[in-house]
């Protein structure tokens, strides 16, 4: 990274021009070609060659210390080019060069920070290039052309991969990618028409993402900069510092949107401090019920600068998922509470989900849908038993029979709770604990499974009431699935039409509805598998504007800590 302290332009100028003195002096026994135009390409070559055969990700140029963070494969691009020049002609810097540049200096519009990218340093260099060195030199310019393309393969990585990829995964250090991503591309910039247009070739196409790009031009253009009090929560009610800390830093955040006048306030009661929360929650159309929770404290941390954040988090997340898109598939939005089927680039239905609760959220992941059952049993998951099902049964024996369960043991065989001593167990019970299908069965009448580690499913409910509520965090991981009828006539229309002449058709949707009306179990196998996708996007375009929906799991709050708190 760069320092922080970057001397004038005009500092650079003196600086440089006294450098290519020092260079002509040096080297006035070299031949006269070498002080031409091709002498000039050819000692640029050289070092090139020699700063590259260096093999450090590190070197000082415009008094900044620089790391080259994408060093191995820039040291590749340049040996499959002979080291030759990328940036700078004979005498200027090629067209392209400066596009690169005024690209950085817009780069916030589709969510990336120039400073990320050396902007600084590059801008400078083209500042200092422009001036036409009569002894420009090789040294200094063989390190800014290896600058801007260490620049230029870091800026594509983050527009196709995104950022927040672990280092082991990342496309910097693939072999593979080098040749079949980077180097490639660094050609295809050089001959394309528009710098702009060959950037935005590199992103995902996906609508969803490319509506998100498009509002973000008007959102950074129009975003509130000031800042604002971050605010800690939860903090530790126990502590009376802490406590004391947090409603001083709760003021002073209210007094930062003109909720009050801090220089007046000197002492504030749990009534006063109430009545400021209610006041805001009104205004702001959130619940009003002058507590200090997740909700109000959310809303105010919840910033421009903060919701910028956001939004590039969210951008590099689709990244993750869609490097191309499956013909059809099934997304679900957790933070958004919603499933979308997708075919053809447009949606065929959406429904309202129930997700996981915050201490048990669903998993983000990538499968196929390749079953589903009609009028399934639920067999209740060792965590539920360990949390719920034990300490209900050691409460009341009639535990079960009130919710519809009961138990078996290893055999299948039924057992009466009744004579059971619950008191001896404590983490555990030897039996397994099963809901019958049925009307009251908590996963209602089908199931969807797909391969995953996290033993959860898109399902039915038993409880279509809660598709009523705003909050729809309420589940133990599994995915509840408002229409249901709907995903499984996307799932069935989509097998069915991969079918080929000589395949035997097992079911169609018209048996699913007679077999569903029977109240008859069944169990059927898709035998093309729907693509899903679980994401945690909590940002999209609508109506065009972006709205924010709110971070149930913190998902947002620790990977902006960890990936773009520089920013």
């Amino acid at each position: 990274m760069f320092l922080k302290s970057t001397p004038s332009i005009k500092i650079f100028l003196i600086f440089f021009i006294l450098l290519g003195c020092k260079h002509l002096n040096e080297n006035k026994n070299k031949s006269a070609s070498s002080s031409s135009l091709t002498g000039f390409q050819k000692e640029l070559s050289i070092s090139i060659k020699s700063q590259i055969e260096i093999d450090s990700t590190n070197f000082v140029i415009l008094n900044n210390a620089v790391f080259l963070d994408y060093f191995s494969v820039t040291k590749s691009a340049y040996k499959q080019n002979d080291f030759h020049p990328v940036w700078i002609e004979s005498d200027s810097l090629h067209p392209k060069t400066i596009d690169f540049v005024h690209f950085l200096d817009t780069a916030i519009y589709v969510g990336l920070n120039k400073n990320d990218y050396q902007f600084e340093s590059l801008k400078n260099i083209v500042s200092l290039y422009n001036h036409k060195f009569i002894n420009p030199d090789a040294a200094f310019f063989a390190k800014a052309d290896i600058l801007f393309t260490n620049a230029f393969l870091h800026v594509i990585k983050d527009l196709k991969q995104g950022r927040i990829v672990p280092d082991s995964l990342s496309w910097k250090e693939n072999v593979s990618k080098q040749n079949d991503f980077f180097i490639p591309n660094i050609d295809k910039y050089f001959v394309s028409k528009n710098a702009n247009l060959f950037f935005k070739s590199i992103q995902p196409k996906w609508k969803p993402y490319t509506d998100l790009v498009n509002e973000l031009h008007d959102f950074v253009n129009n975003m509130d900069t000031q800042h604002f009090t971050y605010l800690n929560y939860p903090y530790n009610k126990n502590q009376p510092l802490d406590s004391a800390y947090f409603v001083k830093q709760l003021i002073k955040r209210f007094a930062e949107s003109n909720y009050l006048i801090l220089d007046t306030v000197k002492h504030i009661d749990s009534l006063g401090l109430a009545s400021l929360v209610s006041r805001y929650q009104q205004t702001n159309h959130l619940e009003v019920d002058g507590k200090i929770g997740r909700q109000i404290i959310g809303h105010l941390n919840l910033t421009d600068k903060f919701k910028l954040k956001r939004i590039m988090l969210s951008l590099d997340r689709y990244k993750l998922e869609f490097d191309s898109l499956p013909e059809a598939f099934v997304w679900v939005n957790l933070p958004a509470y919603k499933l979308e089927s997708w075919k053809s680039d447009s949606i065929q239905f959406l429904s309202k989900i129930v997700c996981g609760r915050p201490y048990t959220p669903t998993p983000v992941l990538k499968s196929n849908i390749s079953e589903m059952v009609l009028y399934p049993t639920w067999t209740v998951p060792v965590s539920i038993i360990k949390k719920e099902i034990l300490p209900g049964l050691k409460r009341n024996n009639n535990y079960l029979a009130r919710k519809g369960l009961h138990l078996e043991d290893n055999n299948g065989k039924r057992v009466n709770p009744i004579v059971v001593n619950w008191g001896n167990f404590k983490k555990g019970i030897p039996y397994k604990v099963r809901q019958s299908s049925g009307d009251r069965n908590a996963l209602g009448v089908i199931k969807f499974n797909f391969k995953n580690s996290f033993d959860v499913y898109l399902h039915d409910t038993n409880l279509r009431s809660l598709f009523k509520n705003s909050n729809r965090a309420l589940s133990h991981g599994c995915v509840r699935v408002e229409r249901f009828d709907q995903l499984a006539k996307f799932v069935a229309q989509f097998d069915s039409s991969r079918y080929q002449n000589s395949d035997s058709l097992k079911y169609t949707i018209d048996s699913i509805n007679n077999w569903l009306a029977a109240k008859k179990r069944k169990r059927i196998v898709v035998r093309n598998e729907m693509p899903l996708f679980i994401n945690y996007i909590t940002c999209e375009a609508k109506n065009g504007e972006i709205v924010f929906h709110e971070d149930i799991y913190e998902s947002d709050k620790k990977m902006i800590e960890t990936y773009f708190n520089s920013n």
